[in-house]
């Protein structure tokens, strides 16, 4: 937990794995999964702030041996537009699982040609850079080789030097922590029995490669809120701090649902990972209505949750259908007289009338 003081408290609850008796402890390993990206973002404005890249500039060049495949040949693809999944690259569906027991290691370029089973296609672009926000690991494998070609050095090393230690995260690194370790939480697979493999390995380390514990993690959160002040430990300067988490603009498609269905899919094959393919995290759909739409986006008078704002202020006063224990967009509905009742009640309305137009006569 990190407190308003910056302050950071931590302790361990549950097992590090379902079949042994190990304790989590305060510094214990998880594997972080797409909290990866975040290191990567933040390894990559430490080099912009330092004048050796340039966030908005075309990667064309930059990308060693290896050259994106691009929709349209003119459109710049940056690190700003891949960092907010605004690459114009798309994820396969089947792509970017972890490795299967007995599965060489592939390198990065390998990944990035399609040349692996857990890989099976190029990683190319398919829309226009900017055009729509599709969650990419494929993008972040791309920002990877950027940082490759760049420095000349391997991105785990890299993170380390930049980011891990100056933030004193000891529990942090990229890729799986060695097997005489055994303060590491084992992966597990939907039906919550452990891997063969015990810890999954995602060889893409940009985009999913990370252990590291939940208080190191708080290390890396304080250091962004201190970064904006202009006070942080890294010399990232406030407007890049600020910037970092600032999407381009686009509409989204496909994204984290797209995501969570591949990794459904993983699960299913019982090749999760801590937090990775169980599909207990992916996103809450909305309901949708017959046009596609989501029912709190029906009408501009209805606000999300599916009341429009004359409900709310009923409910707020004591009335209406959550005051009256009905579910939201139920109607309360008044029961139907007796149909004897209803005819006598319009033979009186008539003979009303013909009373009053007797009386004007």
């Amino acid at each position: 937990m990190l407190g308003e003081d910056g302050d950071v408290a931590a302790a361990g609850v549950g097992l590090l794995a379902a079949d042994g008796q190990r304790p989590v402890g305060t510094a214990s390993m998880f594997h972080a999964a797409s909290m990866s990206k975040l290191v990567t973002a933040v390894v990559v404005l430490r080099l912009v702030a330092r004048g050796l890249l340039d966030l908005d500039a075309d990667i064309a060049g930059r990308t060693g041996g290896w050259t994106l495949p691009r929709a349209q040949s003119d459109a710049a693809v940056s690190l700003r537009t891949l960092l907010s999944h605004h690459g114009g690259i798309e994820d396969d569906d089947d792509a970017f699982g972890p490795l299967r027991d007995g599965q060489a290691t592939p390198s990065l370029e390998e990944v990035l040609r399609g040349e692996h089973p857990l890989v099976p296609r190029p990683v190319r672009g398919v829309r226009a850079p900017g055009e729509a926000f599709v969650y990419s690991d494929a993008g972040y494998c791309v920002v990877e080789q950027v940082l490759a070609s760049s420095t000349r050095t391997p991105f785990a090393e890299l993170a380390r030097e930049l980011v891990l230690e100056p933030l004193g995260m000891a529990r942090s690194g990229f890729g799986v922590p060695p097997r005489d370790d055994a303060d590491v939480a084992d992966g597990h697979d939907a039906r919550g029995a452990v891997i063969a493999e015990r810890r999954p390995d995602y060889p893409y380390q940009a985009a999913a490669g990370l252990w590291s514990t939940p208080s190191d993690l708080a290390l890396l959160l304080r250091e962004l809120g201190l970064a904006l002040r202009g006070v942080g430990a890294l010399g990232i300067p406030p407007s890049l701090a600020a910037a970092q988490p600032a999407p381009a603009a686009g509409r989204p498609v496909g994204g984290p649902r797209r995501a969570a269905r591949r990794r459904a899919r993983a699960a299913a094959r019982g090749l999760a990972g801590m937090g990775r393919g169980v599909p207990v995290h992916a996103p809450r759909r909305a309901a949708r209505g017959p046009r596609g739409r989501r029912d709190d986006e029906r009408r501009p008078g209805r606000a999300p949750g599916g009341l429009d704002h004359g409900s709310r202020r009923r409910a707020a006063r004591g009335g209406g259908a959550v005051a009256r224990g009905l579910r939201p967009r139920q109607r309360a509905v008044r029961p139907r007289a007796p149909r004897a009742r209803r005819a006598a009640a319009r033979g009186s309305a008539a003979g009303s009338r013909r009373r009053s137009a007797g009386g004007r006569s």
